[in-house]
């Protein structure tokens, strides 16, 4: 992964830190739960360290408080590590995928 975190980030490197799918990554800023990505001239999205503290945010990767959208998949109750949470994560977007199939 990139080490400058001043918008030159891909999806693919985010992916690639947290393990979960670009489609997760789009959902997540459609609903507010991290910060709109810049966008390059031919549309790709470009992520800062703005992204990647509110992603650490979202899977309990720092200790600071976090107030989840309406639409947040992460369980708000209980102490969750992160693997709990990442297999949260993985275990709804499998059910969303076998729904859909």
């Amino acid at each position: 992964m990139q080490t400058q975190l001043n918008g030159n980030l891909t999806i693919g490197d985010l992916v690639a830190r947290y393990g979960v799918a670009p489609q997760s990554l789009r959902n997540w800023e459609a609903q507010g739960d991290i910060p709109p990505a810049q966008r390059t001239p031919g549309g790709h999205r470009r992520y800062s360290q703005e992204h990647v503290d509110a992603l650490d945010r979202l899977f309990g990767m720092q200790s600071v408080p976090w107030e989840p959208t309406r639409h947040s998949i992460l369980p708000t109750e209980g102490p969750l590590d992160v693997n709990e949470r990442r297999e949260t994560v993985l275990n709804r977007q499998a059910g969303d995928l076998a729904a859909i199939l």
